[in-house]
């Protein structure tokens, strides 16, 4: 899961320091989120290259020898023999569109839950384990699994409750939690949320309201890089997942590993599934990696302002830039994603106002109930009130930071588009001679100043 930039940054620190790198997994399963390449470099450079070929996890033998296939079936009628055989074992099940698709992995969560078994739930993508996570959460309130008494909100707004499976997404010396680790919650208070591992419950930690804010969120559901490395009892694997995640979410369970499809036979399904594992480019090599290296900086860089050829003409933010339709391309998406957000966090606050003015009602009309007479009461309405509220007040904080950043993204976006138009008219000499300039130049020097010439956050 190393990326090329931090596998080489760990290089320069080990020739600075005489330390020795041991990388350790499977290019065959998920690749890393940004340039892949590290493990092929490192092979083809290292002292040593061992590669394992005896698997322990499952308690099937045969099953065992089947995940091999499954790693790398290669050749489509290899792909069809595999899906024959897991069809045959009944580890495909087949179901009419996507909403049945996510009926049938919250069902098998809590099959596999009442029998105390780990179950994996593997999406294809971030929104389908989004909805699978709430919806389980919501069923389990209904069995009074869960308790709305105390609620802490996490990482997307997403409603976090005392006993939730969760998963922490940044490494915090001082909570000693790491990116990836999965906990169950346990008590939570003004002061912070505790966290017991999933694995030993009396590994027991303690993170801050505004960790759980920014970097927790729900996971009784996840995508491949969610659960990649984890060992589970059990494994449902949704539809619409490609090779690498289809290869990891059926090696997941120890006893049990299945695959959901969409589709009307089952020979249909079992179509999708040996589809599912026909796959594209394993791994890139040094020189693909660093060729998609200079193509990123060219749609994220910012130039200096510099003017490159046309005398007399103003300072131009975007002259030196290479590609300048796909600066443009990549600013229009980040000004549209950035109100994409503005409108997001709206709506929640119109929400939150909604439930804390809801809050104040019910705790007034308690109040008025137990008035001249003795009651028992406690604090966790109150509790929840005022965490509400300062998230409200965080919230409408970062509403209007998001609402600045808007506003500078939507200037470079006019400037880019201007720098686009502009080049549109000018003669074929001065293009040419233009070109010419900016090939001269080189890529530049990227700024830390946002407002030079930064990178796209």
């Amino acid at each position: 899961m190393v990326d090329l930039h931090t596998a080489n940054a760990l290089a320069e620190l080990a020739a600075e320091t005489g330390a020795g790198i041991a990388m350790v997994g499977d290019h065959l399963q998920a690749m890393p989120v940004g340039h892949a390449g590290a493990m092929a470099c490192m092979a083809q450079r290292s002292d040593a290259v061992v590669e394992l070929d005896s698997v322990h996890r499952f308690r099937d033998p045969s099953y065992a020898q089947l995940t091999l296939r499954l790693r790398q079936s290669g050749r489509r009628d290899a792909a069809m023999e595999v899906a024959r055989e897991l069809d045959d074992r009944g580890l495909i099940r087949r179901v009419a569109d996507d909403v049945a698709a996510q009926e049938a992995m919250v069902d098998a969560y809590f099959r596999w839950a009442c029998d105390h078994a780990r179950i994996a739930l593997v999406t294809g993508t971030n929104d389908e384990a989004d909805a699978i996570n709430e919806a389980i959460q919501d069923r389990r309130i209904e069995l009074g699994q869960l308790s709305l008494t105390r609620i802490a909100i996490g990482r997307g707004e997403q409603r976090i409750l005392e006993g939730d499976i969760v998963q922490t997404r940044r490494n915090d010396i001082s909570a000693n939690v790491e990116n990836r680790a999965l906990w169950t919650v346990g008590r939570i208070t003004q002061n912070g949320v505790q966290l017991v591992s999933i694995s030993d419950s009396s590994d027991v930690r303690t993170v801050s309201t505004d960790y759980v804010a920014d970097h927790v969120h729900l996971a009784y559901a996840s995508t491949v890089h969610g659960i990649q490395g984890e060992t589970t009892d059990v494994s449902i694997v949704g539809p619409g997942v490609d090779a690498s995640g289809l290869y990891v979410g059926m090696t997941r369970g120890r006893a049990r590993n299945e695959v959901i499809a969409i589709a009307a036979t089952d020979a249909v399904a079992r179509e999708a599934i040996a589809e599912s594992m026909m796959r594209g480019t394993i791994e890139v090599t040094l020189d693909d990696a660093r060729n998609a290296a200079r193509a990123e900086l060219g749609r994220a860089a910012r130039w200096l302002a510099d003017d490159i050829g046309a005398s007399g003409s103003a300072a131009r933010p975007f002259g030196r830039e290479q590609h300048i339709e796909r600066v443009e391309a990549t600013l229009r998406e980040d000004s549209n994603g950035r109100l994409e957000q503005i409108a997001a966090a709206s709506a929640w606050l119109v929400e939150a106002e909604v439930l804390a003015t809801q809050l104040e009602l019910e705790a007034a009309r308690e109040s008025a109930a137990a008035h001249g007479r003795r009651a028992v009461t406690t604090s966790s309405e109150s509790d929840v009130l005022a965490a509400l509220r300062d998230r409200v007040d965080t919230r409408s904080e970062e509403l209007e930071q998001m609402m600045v950043d808007s506003t500078e993204a939507e200037s470079w976006l006019a400037r880019a588009i201007e720098e686009n138009l502009r080049r549109h008219v000018q003669s074929p000499a001065e293009r040419e001679q233009e070109a010419l300039a900016r090939t001269a130049a080189g890529p530049g020097t990227l700024n830390s100043d946002r407002r030079s010439g930064v990178g796209i956050r």
